[in-house]
C-alpha cells in the first residue's frame, strides 16, 4: 500500500491526533530504553539524540506529516538534509551519557527514518482514536482487535485478531494491547457498535495475559511484558497522555500562576479534551479546576490549586443533564399535572444550560465566586453563578495536602439563607 494511501486522513488528520503529538515535551535520549512506556505519552524522544541539536528539527517535521498527511518520501526529502548538515548521519562514535564509554552508534539512516516516521505516526493516530473513542463508545461500545497490512504478522497479534477480540472500550486488556503493540506492527482497532459485535460472534471474554520477564539494560530494573508485546509498547498511549499530561498540566499551572494559568485552564474547559476523559471509566484523572488562595488558607492546604476527578464530574454530569431521565408520567387529563410536566422540563433543561456555562468558565467564576468557610467542617463551599443559576461547589483537602471538588449542586438564595441561618 502507498505510503500516501496509508497516511491520508481524510479531509486532515483529526484533531486529537495533532493535539497528541504536538503536546509532546522533547526529550533527549542516548537510548529507547531512557524514555520508558508511558512516558512516551508526554516525551518525544530519539535515541542518540542526546548531544546532538536534532530533535526539534524531527518533531517539527513530524508535526507537519500528520497535520498535512504527507507520505514518508516526502517527510525524508525535508528532513534528511537537516540532519546531515547537523552531523547527526551515518554511523559514528558517540559517548554514551549513562557509561561514559566510547560506543560506535547508527545516528540517522533512510530506514532509521522510516521507523520514527512509522512508529510516531501510528502512535499517534492511535491516541487520536482512543480519545475520540471515550466521546463515542454509547453509540459504539466495543473495540475489535484487526490486522494491518504487515508482510508477516506475531503469531499473537493473529491469534487476537481470528478469535475474534471483540471487548468494551474501557476493558483493561486494552491498557496494555492497545496497537501499536511493537516496532512495525501495523494493527489497529475498529469501533464497533453491539450489533456489529453480535455479528462478528462477540463480544467476547477478555484473553488472558501471560508475562515474561524482561531487563531494562539501561536501568537494572525488571519488567513484566506481555507475551506479544514489544518492551515499550505495553501501553495505551491514548490513557497514559491523559494522566502524564495532566500532571505537567498541573506543574505548568502552578509555576505560571495568575491570569496566565487561569487562561490556560480556561482553554481546557473549553476544548473537547475534557469531555473525553470524563468519558474515561476503570482510571482516573484529575483535572484543574481553579486557583484559590483564600480556599488553600482556610483549608491548610499545599496548594492553591482546585482539581476535579474525571469520576466525580461525570456522576454530577449524568446527574443533571442525563437526556435518559425520563419525565414523570401524567394524567394527560389534568391540566395542572401537564403544567408542572412543563416546568419540570424547564427547570432540566435551564439546568443543563447553567451547567454548560459553568464548565465553560468555571476558573474565572470560581475565583470570583463567593467563598464560604464554616459552614461543614473540613470544607469550604464556592457559590458561582451561570447562566442565571447558582451552584454550590464544595471544596475539601485529599489526604495528601491538595484541594479537589468534593461535590457540586445546583441551588437558590433560599437554601443558602437556611445554611448561613442555622449556622449562625
Amino acid at each position: 500500500m502507498a505510503d500516501h494511501v496509508r497516511w491520508t486522513f481524510g479531509d486532515g488528520p483529526a484533531p486529537e491526533v495533532i493535539r497528541y503529538f504536538k503536546e509532546k515535551q522533547l526529550t533527549p535520549s542516548f537510548d529507547w530504553r531512557d524514555v520508558w512506556a508511558e512516558e512516551h505519552a508526554i516525551a518525544f524522544t530519539v535515541a542518540k539524540s542526546a548531544g546532538f541539536d536534532v530533535l526539534e528539527d524531527i518533531h517539527e517535521e513530524l508535526s507537519r506529516a500528520i497535520e498535512e498527511g504527507l507520505p514518508f518520501a516526502e517527510f525524508r526529502k525535508r528532513l534528511e538534509p537537516r540532519l546531515r548538515a547537523k552531523g547527526w548521519w551515518g554511523r559514528q562514535e558517540v559517548i554514551d551519557p549513562a557509561s561514559g564509554e566510547v560506543v560506535t552508534a547508527q545516528l540517522g539512516s533512510r530506514r532509521r527514518l522510516k521507523v520514527i516516521y512509522e512508529a510516531n505516526m501510528r502512535s499517534a493516530r492511535a491516541a487520536g482514536q482512543w480519545e475520540r473513542a471515550q466521546r463515542t463508545k454509547r453509540m459504539l461500545p466495543y473495540f475489535a482487535y484487526r490486522l494491518g497490512p504487515s508482510r508477516q504478522h506475531r503469531a499473537q497479534h493473529v491469534a487476537w485478531a481470528s478469535a475474534p477480540t471483540i471487548l468494551p472500550v474501557d476493558d483493561p486488556f486494552w491498557d496494555t494491547h492497545y496497537p501499536p503493540n511493537g516496532w512495525g506492527c501495523k494493527c489497529w482497532l475498529r469501533q464497533i457498535s453491539r450489533r456489529e459485535a453480535q455479528r462478528l460472534g462477540g463480544p467476547t471474554e477478555s484473553p488472558q495475559i501471560q508475562y515474561r520477564n524482561w531487563i531494562n539494560r539501561r536501568t537494572g530494573r525488571m519488567e513484566k511484558i506481555p507475551v506479544g508485546i514489544d518492551p515499550g509498547w505495553h501501553s495505551n498511549p491514548g490513557k497514559a497522555r491523559a494522566r502524564k499530561a495532566m500532571g505537567r498540566f498541573f506543574e505548568r499551572l502552578e509555576k505560571e500562576g495568575g491570569k496566565a494559568a487561569e487562561a490556560a485552564m480556561r482553554d481546557f474547559w473549553r476544548s473537547d479534551i475534557w469531555r473525553a476523559w470524563v468519558m474515561m471509566e476503570r482510571s482516573r484523572v484529575h483535572m484543574p479546576v481553579a486557583l484559590l488562595p483564600v480556599a488553600a488558607e482556610a483549608l491548610q492546604s499545599s496548594s492553591p490549586m482546585v482539581s476535579i476527578s474525571n469520576d466525580t464530574l461525570a456522576a454530577k454530569v449524568r446527574k443533571h443533564v442525563d437526556p435518559k431521565k425520563a419525565l414523570p408520567a401524567v394524567d394527560e387529563n389534568d391540566p395542572d399535572a401537564i403544567r408542572r410536566r412543563e416546568r419540570e422540563q424547564q427547570r432540566r433543561e435551564h439546568v443543563y444550560r447553567s451547567l454548560q456555562a459553568l464548565l465553560r468558565d468555571w476558573p474565572r467564576l470560581m475565583a470570583r465566586g463567593q467563598v464560604l468557610k464554616d459552614l461543614q467542617p473540613g470544607a469550604v463551599w464556592i457559590i458561582v453563578e451561570a447562566d442565571g443559576l447558582l451552584w454550590r461547589i464544595v471544596v475539601r483537602k485529599s489526604r495528601n495536602g491538595y484541594m479537589h471538588v468534593q461535590t457540586l449542586h445546583p441551588t437558590d438564595r433560599k437554601h443558602l439563607h437556611g445554611w448561613l441561618k442555622k449556622k449562625k
